[in-house]
């Protein structure tokens, strides 16, 4: 038991360090994003710049080229808006799909922790009933030996003795000691009638 209590606290651990590498890219790409920002920032600053300097060159353009002046603005305005969008969009895909994996690491940590309590609780649980089991056979030999000596020595003074307190019967020492032919090491006593 205590084998499976250290197989769930490793695989707890390794569950969290799981998660720390999650945290740690979604912090790398929060970073990602902050720099995104910036460069968005710089890129609107440098838009105003050209925005200024396109200004100024309308102004000029309006007096000295009317119709030109509209083509040359719109056109040094499209590839900046398009690499912004851009940006925009690969900032906001990458969000999601971080999202999403963080979703599936959830869930399966959260499975994965449910399985092994209920395995650990199924194994506890298991152990438990298998020990009672063990202690109602016991139980069971114990009230046949008891029905057994009641049936062989109904008036047996039964008590115990000695530290351990084990059982011992009150025996009759002036009837002597009897021994069996076919063991003849062991000595038999005759109980005495309390």
């Amino acid at each position: 038991m205590e084998q499976e209590i250290k197989k769930i606290a490793a695989l707890i651990g390794h569950q969290q360090q799981q998660e720390k590498i999650v945290n740690q890219l979604i912090e790398a790409f929060k970073q990602e994003l902050i720099f995104l920002k910036i460069k968005n920032y710089e890129l609107d600053q440098a838009i105003i710049g050209i925005h200024q300097s396109v200004s100024d060159a309308v102004t000029f353009a309006l007096v000295s080229h009317a119709g030109m002046a509209k083509e040359v603005v719109e056109e040094a305005q499209k590839p900046l808006i398009k690499r912004l969008n851009e940006a925009s969009d690969s900032a906001e895909i990458t969000i999601k799909s971080i999202q999403r994996e963080m979703n599936l690491v959830t869930w399966k940590s959260a499975i994965f922790i449910i399985s092994m309590f209920m395995m650990g609780a199924g194994v506890l649980i298991g152990g438990s009933l298998g020990y009672i089991n063990y202690l109602k056979s016991d139980m069971s030999k114990l009230y046949q030996q008891h029905e057994i000596w009641k049936k062989k020595a109904p008036f047996a003074d039964i008590s115990t003795c000695g530290k351990k307190l084990k059982p011992c019967v009150l025996v009759d020492e002036n009837a002597g000691a009897y021994t069996h032919k076919s063991e003849p090491d062991k000595k038999y006593y005759i109980i005495k009638k309390p």
